[in-house]
Order: C-alpha cells, then sequence, then structure tokens
C-alpha cells in the first residue's frame, strides 16, 4: 500500500522463452529470445506422427509459476505468456486449468512462430497454473529435400522443447505409429523402445536446459512400393529396369524413371562399353539412414540400386553408373566409384542437370589418404573425413587421368579391362591376348593407361593413390619397363615371348627382369649368328625365331649356337673345296658331288633342318679332305689290277700258243 490508500500496483508481464543455444535441423532456427526472470515454464512435449493425415500433432502439457514476491506496496501478476514454437505450426488450441483460453500468433518468420497464450485468471505471486497447448506441424509437400516429410514410409521432422532457459524439468517425447524404425539424428533423445502395442518412442528424460535441446528425427518402415517397369534401348542391348517408389510419394517414382529414360542412353554414350547387364535392376526409394548414411548403394549381387528420396539426379546418374562400374570390370573401389563419379557427370553435362557430384575441397584435402588406402567402412561406422575424401579424390583422380587419355584413349584402355585384356600385348598381334578374368586393379590400370593410350600416369599414382609399400613396387616397375622397352628394340620384328609380357602385367619384376635377360641373351646369339651366316652368304633358320616366340629361350639360345658351329663347318668344306687339286683328288673325287653335297646342306639349314645341314657340310668337308687319299688308293687299284690283266693275259696267250703247236713224231 502507498501512502495509507487501497490501490494495488499490478505490474502485468509477458512471458517467454529464451533462445535455444543447440544445433538445429537445417532450415530451422531456435526461438526468439525475450526475458522473463520472474516467470518460469516447465513444459512436457509429446509428438504424434500421424501419416494418414501427414502431419505431427504436437501437446504441450505447461505449468507456468509466478517466481516473483511482492512487496508492501507491488504485487506482480501475469495475465499471459509467450511461447516461441516451430515455424510452419498450424492449429493452436489452448486451455488453462480446463478453462479454454485463446493462443494467437504474435509474429511468424522462416525461423520459428511466437504464440501468445492468455490465462483464464491473474497468475499471482508463488502460485502456479497448468496450460495444455496443441498444434499441428504438417509436412508441406514439394521438394523431396524438405526438412518436413511425415508419410507412411519415411517421417522427419525437427522437435523443440518447450520451457524457460535455465529451468530444469521438461521433457520431449516423440511417438510413431508401429512398424517405423526410429532415431534422432542431433539431439539427445534416447533410444527407440517398442511397447505392447507395438508404438515406438523416443524420450528425452528431464531436461537441465529446455531451451539447449533441439533435435531431428528420421524414421522409415517398410511399407508397399508402386513399380514402373522400364525398359530402355541401349545399341543392340535393352536395360530393363523396375523403379519401385513409396506409395505415398508417386513423384519420386515418375521423377526418378523420367531421368533413367534419358540418362542411361546418356550413360552408354559417355561409357561406349555395351550394357553388361542381362537381368531386371530394380531402383528403390530409400531413407538415407537404411542405407549406411549415403545417398544412393548399388548391390550387384542383388540387382538393386537404392537411392534416397531426396537424392538429385547427378546421384542418380551416378549411382546408376554403377551398372556398369559394378567390381566386375575394375578392381579397387576407388576406380569404380571414380569412374563412376565421371560417367555420371558426363551424362548430367549432356543431360543439363547440374554439375560434379564430388568435388574435392580444401576441408577434405586435409584429411587426404593414399587411395589404395580407401576401404569400404564397417557396417555401423560413423562416414568419416577420410570417407568423403575417397569419393572426392577418386572422382577428381579420373578427371585427371582423362584429360591425359582424351576420348579416343580411354575408350581403349575401357575396351581393354572389359575384355580382360593383358596390358603388354604382342606387336602386330592379328588379335588381343587374354588375361586373368579378374577385374582389372590399380596396377592393371596404370599399365592398361601407358600400353593402351600412351599414357604414363606414373605421378599420378604417387600422387594420389600409392601407399608407402607401393612406391618401391613402382620403382621396380620403372626399371622393369624401360629394360623392356630395350628389349622390343632389341627382338626388331620378332615378337617378344610371352612369360616376359605376363610377368610385366602381374607385376613380378623380378621374374620379369629375369626372363628379358634370358630374351637379351637369346637375341645376343641370334645377331652373332645372322652375322656369321651373311658372311657365308647363308639366310638364318626360323627355328630360333620360332623358339624364342614360342617363350622356349633355352631352346633359342641353344639353336643360334648350333647354328654358328654349323655355319663354320659350312665355311670349314667350303674352304676344303677351294683348294687346289691334283690328279690324286681329281680322281678321288670321281663319281662324288661335294658341292652337291654342300648345296644340300646350305638349303637344308636355310630351312631349319640343322642335323641334315650339319651332316651334309661335314660329308662335303671329309669329301674333299679325303679325296687325295681315295684318288691314291683308286690308281693304286688300278694300277694292279693292270698288273692282274697284264699276267692274265700273258698266261691265255701262253696256253693258246701251246695248243696251235703240233704234236711230236715218234
Amino acid at each position: 500500500m502507498i501512502g495509507g490508500g487501497s490501490r494495488h500496483l499490478i505490474a502485468v508481464v509477458a512471458a517467454g522463452l529464451l533462445a535455444a543455444s543447440g544445433t538445429l535441423a537445417p532450415g530451422f532456427a531456435a526461438p526468439a529470445s525475450a526475458r522473463a526472470p520472474d516467470l518460469t515454464l516447465v513444459g512436457s512435449a509429446v509428438y504424434d506422427v500421424q501419416p494418414d493425415r501427414q502431419r505431427v500433432h504436437v501437446t504441450v502439457d505447461l505449468v507456468a509459476t509466478n517466481r516473483s514476491r511482492e512487496t508492501v506496496t507491488t504485487r506482480y501478476v501475469y495475465d499471459r505468456a509467450s511461447l516461441s514454437v516451430l515455424p510452419g505450426t498450424t492449429g493452436f488450441r489452448a486451455t488453462n486449468d480446463g478453462v479454454k483460453v485463446t493462443a494467437s500468433v504474435t509474429s511468424h518468420t522462416s525461423r520459428s512462430t511466437l504464440l501468445t497464450i492468455r490465462f483464464a485468471k491473474k497468475l499471482t505471486s508463488g502460485h502456479s497454473t497448468k496450460l495444455h497447448l496443441t498444434f499441428d506441424l504438417p509436412d508441406p509437400g514439394g521438394a523431396p529435400s524438405r526438412d518436413i516429410r511425415v508419410g507412411d514410409a519415411l517421417a522427419m521432422f525437427p522437435v523443440w522443447a518447450y520451457g524457460t532457459r535455465g529451468t530444469p524439468g521438461s521433457t520431449v517425447s516423440v511417438r510413431f505409429p508401429a512398424g517405423y524404425q526410429a532415431q534422432a539424428t542431433t539431439g539427445n533423445l534416447g533410444p527407440a523402445t517398442t511397447a505392447a502395442d507395438g508404438t515406438v518412442s523416443l524420450v528425452s528424460g528431464s531436461l537441465p536446459d529446455p531451451l539447449r535441446f533441439v533435435a531431428y528425427v528420421v524414421a522409415d518402415r517398410p511399407g508397399a512400393y508402386a513399380e514402373t517397369p522400364l525398359a530402355i534401348g541401349l545399341g543392340d542391348r535393352t536395360a530393363t529396369l523396375t523403379v519401385r517408389a513409396w506409395k505415398d510419394d508417386p513423384a519420386w517414382g515418375k521423377r526418378v524413371a523420367a531421368l533413367l529414360r534419358t540418362g542411361l542412353p546418356a550413360l552408354a554414350a559417355a561409357i561406349e562399353l555395351p550394357y553388361p547387364r542381362t537381368d531386371t535392376v530394380a531402383v528403390e526409394e530409400a531413407v538415407g539412414r537404411s542405407i549406411g548414411g549415403s545417398v544412393g548403394v548399388f548391390d550387384p549381387t542383388a540387382g538393386t540400386i537404392r537411392l534416397a528420396y531426396a537424392a538429385q539426379p547427378d546421384v542418380v546418374l551416378r549411382e546408376v553408373a554403377h551398372l556398369w562400374f559394378d567390381g566386375r570390370l575394375f578392381a579397387d573401389r576407388w576406380i569404380v566409384e571414380g569412374f563412376a563419379s565421371w560417367a555420371g557427370e558426363r551424362a548430367a553435362t549432356a543431360l543439363e542437370t547440374g554439375g560434379p557430384v564430388e568435388s574435392l575441397t580444401p576441408v577434405l584435402e586435409v584429411a587426404a589418404i593414399p587411395l589404395n588406402a580407401w576401404a569400404v567402412p564397417a557396417e555401423g561406422d560413423v562416414p568419416s573425413a577420410a570417407e568423403a575424401y575417397g569419393y572426392a579424390a577418386s572422382a577428381e583422380l579420373v578427371r585427371l587421368i582423362v584429360a591425359r587419355t582424351g576420348a579416343d584413349g580411354l575408350k581403349a584402355v575401357l575396351a581393354a579391362a572389359a575384355g580382360h585384356e593383358a596390358p603388354y600385348q604382342p606387336t602386330a598381334a592379328a588379335r588381343a591376348e587374354v588375361g586373368p578374368s579378374a577385374p582389372t586393379d590399380w596396377r592393371g590400370l596404370l599399365d592398361l593407361l601407358a600400353e593402351r593410350a600412351g599414357v604414363d600416369a606414373t605421378d599420378l599414382w604417387r600422387t594420389w593413390v600409392a601407399r608407402a609399400q607401393d612406391f618401391a613396387l613402382l620403382d621396380a616397375r620403372a626399371r622393369a619397363r624401360a629394360d623392356y622397352a630395350a628389349l622390343i628394340v632389341a627382338a626388331g620384328d620378332w615378337r617378344v615371348p610371352r612369360s616376359v609380357r605376363d610377368a610385366l602385367g602381374a607385376w613380378r619384376f623380378d621374374e620379369a627382369e629375369a626372363r628379358i635377360d634370358a630374351a637379351r641373351a637369346a637375341l645376343t646369339a641370334r645377331d652373332e649368328l645372322a652375322v656369321a651366316a651373311a658372311l657365308a652368304g647363308l639366310e638364318p633358320p626360323p627355328n630360333l625365331r620360332t623358339a624364342f616366340e614360342a617363350d622356349d629361350l633355352e631352346a633359342a639360345a641353344a639353336e643360334a649356337h648350333v647354328g654358328r658351329a654349323i655355319v663354320d663347318q659350312i665355311v670349314a668344306a667350303r674352304e676344303a673345296g677351294a683348294r687346289p687339286t691334283d690328279l690324286l683328288v681329281q680322281v678321288g673325287l670321281l663319281g662324288q658331288d661335294p658341292l652337291a653335297e654342300l648345296a644340300a646342306g646350305s638349303s637344308a639349314f636355310t630351312a631349319g633342318d640343322l642335323a641334315e645341314a650339319q651332316a651334309r657340310a661335314i660329308g662335303a668337308r671329309e669329301t674333299w679332305a679325303g679325296a687325295a687319299d681315295l684318288g691314291g688308293l683308286r690308281l693304286r687299284v688300278l694300277a694292279a689290277l693292270a698288273l692282274v690283266v697284264a699276267v692274265a693275259a700273258l698266261f691265255i696267250a701262253t696256253r693258246v700258243r701251246r695248243r696251235a703247236s703240233p704234236p711230236p713224231i715218234d
């Protein structure tokens, strides 16, 4: 009382929520700040998900307490309270101690809606009153990436707590119908619990400060799909797919089906490989949480592409590109993801649907790892910065590769990988040799880039791909490839043995170097033989080349050494035949033709019959060498025969004279 009078001074103050400092879901802001130190609110908020009505019905039971103290001259009373609630909410209704009261919107922004709730009667100092507030958080529809979605298959929305800053005791409960799998992606809500009737709940417990609580919940449940079959011609093949959209989201099915009809041909044109699948592929709408937090995932075994409901066209094209890059063409994760991103970007550019799917930012570069160390995370692992780096870096590396190869070079590389061609091919081969049927890994891709596109990408591999233990392999590869290049030059038009090429392709460099040394030794012997044969006017035999190209390098070297010896024998035979001849030699050569023998030996040598050539050369040389002795023998024999003939003739003549004489007369 003032001055002995009977009047009361009444201060009427509007109470409200102070600003929250927690992290909000995208697109939402904390409530506006209003200072109300003498009026506290403690709220129990229940969010009931109603998918059949595409809304969340919110009930907030508040206890308002006037904590002011009266004085002799002043009473403090409140006739209203202000409350900031989620933006986009509607249908506000309130009661105060069971009496209907007014809950009106004072202001609203994209960040919050401010309500004023009038009390049924004035709230005096030291007293409390109960407020019961209900309102709806509707699904506004529209963009698939909207922050509020409430449907049979997916429910996702922000959750606020209500009370006065620093005043403990407020709670939050979120309830879903049976069948949902729910979790809070942000905010301190406990794990999901399931009641006897199947209702799924997330409960916060008592909050020390309600304005520091902001959560975002996501829940999905298996449901019926609406299916759209597609048959899309891709050259001489047809891709058969089934688009499976949630029944309450037909727009997703229409949007994805339309994109696939144009996107698959665009991908086929970019990749320039035949469509690889013969089964029907399911393209299925999903929530990111159910696919490991990703925006898309392809299961090549099941033939299913699962795409997040909000996946943008670029992401869809990248995932569909995995129909080609599915682990059967390339083995390493970074190659598969990098080429899928590249193909998706090419198709997106052709369709004018957007820019790169993955961009390498300075923030991601801080988490850089060698791409050979980029492994598939274990189930349940939280995506890391290194995981995000892996996607972005693999996409960037493939862009750098394509910039070097050009379209034709890349086409040759992809075709070789698809055909499982051995990286190192023989020169001028009629058809490519096939290597192992396993997918091409980081080593094989490096070799294919070099051998098919003429691109040395070793520097890129050292910068982006190689782990510490891989650098020694790259060094050994460089040495072996240099020796291989020298071997090709030395071989000329001869085909380098496959054992050399296979060892290089398998990155068994010790073995490759040993085979290169053996091949080089065989070629050295070949060259020595060629020089000797040319001096002798001979054509080298084909045996050496046959053995060399047949990968029998030891036999090839042996053939060269034997051939060299036979050339020497032919030369020696010729020298023997070139010596001056006398009567004895001439007589010794009667009936023999060592020149013809030597010619036959030379022909046998050129034909590759080295045994015959050797026999003929030795025979001709021995004929010439023994001609004098044989001639002397022949002359002696002739002389002996002549003597015998003379004696015989004398004997006969004597007998004839005796027979012709008359007998004596007695």
